[in-house]
């Protein structure tokens, strides 16, 4: 008898233990289960996507009309009527929305991630309570969604430069490299929010509030460099800011990155994603209760 009780706490041990592994190899184990679940990822991304245009008469269409039009309006608001030019060597209302273009892709996507992070579980309720979904590949969904959107945008974008300056410079090929170090910082901030909306629904309320503000302290609309020297860190932290920088830097003024902040801002998005990964682990087991 003693050592069947014995057996059953070596027993209770051992898996608590494992348990304890899995929770702080969170990113591997998601990882795993990303690369797992690929095909359901692509279904589901898939499905989003003609979810969101369904019942429209221009369906996908609409994903490039919106950013143009709220282009139009901002380009005339600031380079006509309030006769705002971009710096003393680049001035037009081309040029300026071209600029401010490169700036709305990026600030778009971080919007529109936002947005659906801080309600991603709360809106999955089925998903939540099968036991054998994998709830890791919500924040990968909704990210391959927005990246459709912002390669349309991105096409469109280049279309412009052609039209405007007359070359897009060979530095555009480094675009991807400049949005993977922000793309994986987006997953890192999604599951953060995903996981803390969950248990606090105002964060709904904060984010649309959040994000009123980083649309004027990202550049946008201005260029950095009219930004006093006491205020610049706002845009060392602000993740939109450096990859809207460093689009207009390779697409629009033919110039790599600063590979140095690169490999910072990589650096930093990794370790946050292992983060908010882990602590997805730790803290899912309670989803079922709260939904």
């Amino acid at each position: 008898m003693k050592a069947n009780e014995k057996q059953m706490r070596c027993y209770h041990r051992d898996a608590a233990v494992s348990q304890r592994i899995i929770e702080w190899a969170g990113l591997s184990v998601m990882m795993r289960s990303w690369c797992r679940h690929r095909e359901l990822i692509r279904a589901l991304t898939k499905r989003e996507l003609l979810q969101r245009y369904r019942g429209s008469m221009l369906g996908l269409c609409w994903s490039v009309m919106n950013p143009l039009v709220l282009l139009l309006i901002y380009t005339v608001v600031f380079s006509t009527i309030m006769k705002s030019q971009w710096n003393d060597n680049m001035s037009g209302f081309g040029i300026f929305a071209i600029m401010m273009y490169c700036g709305l892709i990026a600030y778009n996507f971080f919007c529109e991630m936002l947005s659906s992070s801080s309600r991603l579980i709360l809106d999955k309720p089925n998903y939540v309570r099968r036991v054998a979904f994998p709830l890791e590949i919500l924040p990968v969904v909704m990210i391959a969604n927005g990246l459709i959107h912002a390669m349309i945008a991105t096409g469109i974008l280049l279309a412009g430069i052609l039209l405007v300056v007359g070359h897009i410079p060979w530095t555009a090929v480094l675009l991807p490299l400049v949005w993977v170090p922000f793309i994986v910082n987006c997953l890192a901030i999604s599951f953060i929010l995903a996981t803390i909306s969950t248990f606090v629904r105002d964060v709904q309320h904060v984010v649309g509030i959040l994000l009123v503000a980083l649309f004027f302290l990202t550049p946008v609309f201005y260029s950095s460099e009219k930004v006093p020297p006491y205020l610049r860190w706002i845009l060392f932290v602000n993740p939109v800011a450096y990859v809207t920088e460093n689009t207009r830097k390779v697409c629009v003024y033919g110039l790599v990155p600063d590979w140095k902040s690169w490999l910072l801002f990589m650096g930093v998005s990794v370790v946050l994603l292992y983060v908010a990964t882990c602590w997805f682990q730790v803290i899912r087991k309670r989803f079922p209760d709260v939904i």
